[in-house]
């Protein structure tokens, strides 16, 4: 299954798919360990927000999930 996606840091949500297809248990980076206090993926509040970035939100519903998408 490829996990490149057009944004430039591939389908996160594949990634974690594919981690559970293996057994594995997968672990998600948000941007803001990656970027920085100051930049647009950082909420103003400086703590993780799901609800302040749409992609990491769709991201963190999909892992609530897992019972149900995860593959046996």
């Amino acid at each position: 299954m490829s996990t490149e996606g057009t944004d430039g840091h591939g389908n996160r949500a594949l990634r974690c798919f594919d981690d559970w297809r293996v057994g594995a248990y997968p672990t998600y980076h948000h941007d803001m360990f990656q970027t920085g206090h100051g930049t647009p993926a950082i909420p103003p509040s400086g703590i993780p927000d799901p609800e302040f970035n749409h992609y990491h939100h769709t991201v963190f519903d999909f892992l609530s999930h897992r019972e149900r998408l995860s593959p046996r």
